[in-house]
């Protein structure tokens, strides 16, 4: 049920409560989503994350229409109140790699002024405390928010320039392609080796689960990896759903039939983005992960993919693999006392725990002895 309703010059503001209500949007959700070049901003992936993690708070959710009406942005926020902390949040946080307004990639300026725009002046003192998370676009068109963290994207680029696997490959390192080449020959000696894609509807949730484990087995060793942990359901939804849309990609390398390696990909909008991986430590010797890399952006080429994005991170194997990097923004604001000092107090945590912290879904929680932390509500 749409419970306010705001028009504002050049924005149209709709609030929402129920998941019904986010329905309402979905067909020019889809338009623009496909002209954003990010599955994150799909109407698919977004739905299934209020569905999972909404908890019945209210939706904000803004339409941005040009002087003639067009309608050139949707902003996804919604307000979450742990109290006495009252935080707008753009739905999708924790599990997204990439976050802002659902919009064609040429307006992602204009409508990031928007979300500065909405948020510091149309929310009528309902906020103390907004956050933007894992922003594609510079912050200059935001105000007055404060920079809360730059992380970088790494990616290959493919198809848009006409690579070849080949050509790709043989821009990378010669330690790479080395090491690549010694430990391919050094697999083949354990026993047959093949590369299986998930593309069946009966047994993906079993193949999903099995990507799960090999994560786990990949990081439980060193102090574990939440990017699941809690969220299957979740992750289980969005399967089948981009299974039947032709998003998924979930890809295996095996040894003699058995799984030794898996990394959880989507293609979309002539991009595949890597979600994902885990690996048997027990083939760490072979460059397992690094193998089943190679064959994904190998398959990429050859399907005249433009883009291969490692999302966010900044690990080394991104960076030996790609050949350019983007940057994403996170960003504040802050209203009051309150939202002041809190946001003082997140700017101030190590990268670490920012980064961490938005595998969480829920905003902001109190600790122990009223000391503001990331966590759920």
């Amino acid at each position: 049920m749409t419970t306010a309703t705001k028009r504002t010059t050049g924005t149209e503001v709709f609030t929402f409560e129920t998941t019904s209500d986010l329905a309402s949007l979905r067909g020019p959700w889809k338009e623009l989503a496909g002209q954003s070049d990010n599955v994150f901003a799909t109407y698919e992936w977004l739905s299934t994350w209020w569905r999972h993690f909404g908890r019945n708070r209210p939706l904000l959710l803004t339409t941005v229409r040009d002087d003639p009406g067009e309608l050139i942005a949707i902003l996804p926020l919604y307000l979450a109140t742990t109290r006495p902390l009252r935080v707008v949040r753009l739905i999708g946080h924790g599990a997204t790699d990439q976050l802002g307004p659902v919009c064609a990639a040429v307006d992602r300026h204009r409508a990031a002024h928007a979300l500065a725009v909405f948020v510091t002046e149309h929310l009528d003192g309902r906020w103390d405390l907004a956050i933007a998370d894992e922003l594609p676009c510079a912050p200059e068109p935001l105000g007055t928010a404060h920079l809360l963290d730059r992380s970088p994207t790494h990616v290959v680029a493919l198809g848009s320039t006409g690579t070849t696997a080949d050509a790709w490959l043989a821009s990378r390192s010669a330690k790479l392609r080395a090491q690549l080449a010694r430990n391919g020959r050094k697999l083949e000696r354990l026993g047959a080796v093949t590369y299986r894609t998930a593309d069946d509807p009966a047994t993906v949730a079993a193949d999903l689960d099995l990507l799960m484990d090999l994560h786990r087995q990949r990081w439980d060793p060193v102090g574990g990896s939440r990017s699941y942990a809690g969220r299957e359901a979740f992750h289980h939804d969005i399967a089948r759903t981009f299974l039947d849309r032709g998003w998924l990609r979930l890809r295996f390398l095996e040894v003699d039939g058995v799984a030794v390696a898996a990394a959880h990909s989507f293609r979309f909008a002539g991009a595949e983005s890597h979600y994902q991986g885990g690996r048997d430590p027990a083939f760490d010797p072979c460059s397992v992960g690094l193998q089943l890399q190679r064959h994904a952006i190998r398959s990429c080429a050859d399907e005249g993919v433009a883009e291969y994005r490692f999302l966010r991170g900044d690990e080394s194997y991104k960076r030996r693999l790609a050949d350019h990097t983007v940057t994403q923004h996170s960003v504040a604001w802050a209203r009051g006392p309150l939202g002041t000092t809190v946001r003082a107090a997140i700017a101030g945590l190590p990268r670490l725990t920012r980064t961490q912290a938005r595998w969480v879904p829920a905003p902001l929680a109190w600790g122990t002895g009223g000391t503001p932390r990331w966590g759920a509500p």
